[in-house]
This record gives structure tokens, C-alpha cells and sequence, in this order.
């Protein structure tokens, strides 16, 4: 006969020897009629009999093996064959009811949760009981747990010391310490033209002169590429000299491409001679005259106009483009 009984809340006996509660489990064979105990999780055999050689504390058999496993239960935490399960010694706490083997649980409403427990961050009092601990536990030291589980801002910073290490501190020259909304924005192009299509016939001068719907005024101050353009047709084999000249809206100095100072007077014209371009016409072909010209320091209002000397021949003229572009 195998005697199975129990003895403390953590062993039971068989045959008289002690063993360690949830170390070991039920393994019977298919049909029931042999039951074996074994260590969990090996196949190392405690002890293996038939059903009918088992018997409990009071040396009575099982009727069968349901009848074993309802009374070895307390004794087994789980059972290979599915039977038998955990055991439940006692029941307690406020959320806890029923009995040993009927354990019911209660969990809170929804009204009975306070809300500050459920938001991120939020501070909620717990007792000790509440966590599990007795007041025996260390209680000091998980008080003084809760009480440094906050963090603390130590007030280093300042609104100086972080400017320091912002990587970006203006965008487009402008701050953007305080502004919400920094206008980007690309260099602005500035264009002056003039057109001019009717013919000019028999243009003839012997020292540079202006010419005819070729004048630009100035609109933005800044420094000017201009490109003029002049269709030519002359009959004679001579040199055409073309340039531009400036009629300053103000007294002032301005730097040749040479690099040298020119001094200007307020309405008085001067010829950029320095920018002069010569150009050979040839005998009864028409020729146009193109030329870029680079002038820097222009104010508002200065005159721009294209001169052209014919070394006294005469030259027919048309179409006739002056184009200035600044960029700022």
C-alpha cells in the first residue's frame, strides 16, 4: 500500500516521507489504473503503484481517479493528465471572497478608481498594506521610497544658458527669439529696359553721342550689368565707337573697372571711355553692335544712356535694346 497524507502548509507525506509542495505532480497512465508521482519537469519517478494500492490518511482507498485527485489537490500545484490543478489555503483581502476551493475576486467600478491614479505622472497615496508589506517589512525604507520618487527641477537653466546652446540663432539676419514666423526669402532681382524699333537713318556724329531711345533711369540703388543692343547698316568701311554715360542724380566718387576714383558732378553727364567698344563696318552689310557693360554704385534717379561716334559716317540705325539687371 503507498500512503499519501498531508503534513505543513508547504509538504505532504507519502509513506511517511516529506515532500516539498508544487515540486512534484501526478502522471497517471492512460486508462487511469497506475498513477506515478514524479519531480516537474523530469521524468525522475517518486513513487509508482496501482489506483487501487493508494490510500489517504485514514488508510481508506480512492474509489477511483477523480476521488484521488480531489483529495491529493492541496498537495499538487498542476497535474500532467489535467486533473487536480493548484491549492488554495486561505483566502483574504478586500477585494477577495468565497471559499478555499471557490475563490471569488472583486475588482473595483470604474467610479470607485480615483481619476488622479489614472493620469501620467499624478501623485496617489498608498498604504502599506496596499502594496503587500507588513509594517514589519523594511516599512522605513519603502516610505522613504515613495517619498524620493518625485523629480525635482533644480532651476539651472536660464534663458541665457540655453541661448548658448541653441545651434541656430537667426535665420536671414533676423533673430528668432520671439518670432514665430521668419520670412525666407530669395535675392531680389532688379530689371530696367528700353526698346526702341523706328529707324534711324543717316546717324552720323565725330564724338560719342547719345542716342535715341537708349536712356534708363534708375529705379533701385545698387550695382548694374547692362546689355545694349544696336542694329547697324553703313555703307563705308569705318569704326563705330559705342559706350554708356551716366548723368549722376547726386555728387559723388565712384570706382572705375579699372579700379581708379572718378569723381562725378550732380547733372553733369560722364562717358564710361574706360568701357569703350570698337567695332568695323563693313561695306553695304548690316552689322548689329552688342556690348556688356559694368557700372557700380548707382543711386536713384542716375541716367543711363548708350553713345555711339560714327567718326563722321553715317550709319542707319534700329532696334534698339538697352537692359540693366541689379541684384540685392
Amino acid at each position: 500500500m503507498v500512503k499519501i497524507e498531508a503534513n505543513t502548509d508547504r509538504s505532504f507525506l507519502i509513506n511517511g516521507i516529506p515532500y516539498q509542495k508544487g515540486q512534484y505532480e501526478i502522471s497517471p497512465l492512460s486508462d487511469e489504473t497506475q498513477i506515478k508521482i514524479v519531480r516537474v519537469g523530469s521524468d525522475t519517478v517518486v513513487t509508482k503503484a496501482p489506483l487501487t494500492d493508494w490510500v489517504d490518511a485514514g488508510d481508506s482507498p480512492f474509489a477511483d481517479f477523480a476521488a484521488f485527485v480531489l483529495y491529493t489537490e492541496p498537495f499538487f500545484f498542476r497535474s500532467v493528465a489535467g486533473g487536480g490543478g493548484g491549492s488554495v489555503n486561505s483566502v483574504i483581502g478586500d477585494g477577495v471572497s468565497g471559499t478555499a476551493t471557490d475563490v471569488v475576486l472583486t475588482f473595483p467600478t470604474a467610479n470607485e478608481v480615483p481619476n488622479d491614479s489614472l493620469i501620467p505622472g499624478a501623485t496617489t497615496a498608498l498604504a502599506l498594506n496596499e502594496l503587500g508589506v507588513g509594517v514589519s517589512d523594511n516599512a522605513t525604507d519603502i516610505t522613504t521610497l515613495q517619498n524620493n520618487n518625485t523629480g525635482v527641477n533644480t532651476g539651472d537653466e536660464t534663458t541665457l544658458s540655453i541661448q548658448t546652446k541653441r545651434p541656430l540663432k537667426t535665420v536671414n539676419s533676423q533673430s528668432l527669439e520671439g518670432v514665430g514666423n521668419v520670412v525666407i526669402s530669395g535675392p531680389a532681382l532688379t530689371k530696367i529696359s528700353s526698346y526702341s524699333s523706328a529707324v534711324i537713318n543717316n546717324f552720323n556724329s565725330n564724338a560719342l553721342t547719345n542716342v535715341p531711345n537708349m536712356q534708363l533711369t534708375i529705379a533701385s540703388n545698387g550695382n548694374y550689368s547692362f546689355v545694349s543692343t544696336i542694329n547697324c547698316n553703313n555703307d563705308n568701311d569705318e569704326e563705330v565707337e559705342v559706350t554708356l554715360a551716366i548723368t549722376p542724380i547726386s555728387s559723388r566718387n565712384i570706382t572705375l573697372i579699372d579700379g581708379t576714383i572718378q569723381a562725378l558732378t550732380a547733372g553733369v553727364q560722364f562717358s564710361f571711355v574706360k568701357q569703350l567698344q570698337f567695332d568695323t563696318q563693313k561695306k553695304k552689310q548690316d552689322q548689329t553692335l552688342q556690348r556688356d557693360f559694368i557700372i557700380d554704385g548707382l543711386l536713384v534717379g542716375d541716367e543711363i544712356d548708350v553713345q555711339l561716334n560714327t567718326r563722321g559716317d553715317n550709319v542707319d540705325i534700329d532696334n534698339r535694346w538697352l537692359t540693366g539687371f541689379s541684384v540685392s
